[in-house]
């Protein structure tokens, strides 16, 4: 990060949208160090890497954002569709290898849909097996990730753009 200090604090409203996030708290150069993982991004994967490392390692989640999630708010027409019960791999464009039915295999719909409603997400199943948050709002979904993202330890930087980053582990 190009600065060793993080200024934003507390909470802040979001204008318009009704989403209050806990803006991260100071941190500072030397706590970046010591972190086990960085995210860069504070999107949808980046949250979820970030819940996903938060099981054996201590995060930072870093955006240059101001808000976790910016760009999923607006993703859907502010609807966001985050999964959908046809997946399969003939829905990708790719090699052919088994790669998408691997990941797929992974972590299914049903693993992603037991996810969200752990973490207390309500969600509705719509025309050619879309599914969104129950509220029809993207950031209904927004909330769900950061709030388990800060239940499990993970600790955000958001506002600072990062420049370079490299690690003993980098990768």
């Amino acid at each position: 990060m190009n600065r060793s200090r993080q200024k934003r604090k507390g909470r802040k409203e979001h204008k318009g949208t009704g989403h209050t996030q806990k803006v991260a708290e100071d941190i500072c150069a030397e706590e970046i160090l010591r972190a086990d993982t960085l995210v860069l991004g504070a999107g949808a994967s980046g949250l979820t890497a970030g819940i996903t490392a938060a099981e054996r390692s201590s995060v930072i989640i870093a955006d240059g954002n101001d808000r976790a999630g910016r760009k999923l708010a607006v993703t859907g027409n502010g609807r966001c569709n985050f999964t959908n019960a046809y997946c399969g791999e003939e829905g990708y464009n790719g090699c052919g290898d088994g790669f998408v039915s691997s990941v797929l295999n992974a972590f299914s719909v049903e693993d992603t849909l037991e996810f969200f409603s752990e973490a207390g997400l309500m969600t509705r199943l719509e025309e050619g097996g879309r599914y969104y948050p129950y509220s029809g709002q993207a950031v209904s979904l927004i909330r769900v990730l950061t709030r388990e993202a800060q239940r499990r330890g993970c600790r955000m930087m958001l506002g600072d753009r990062a420049v370079s980053a490299e690690g003993k582990n980098s990768r």
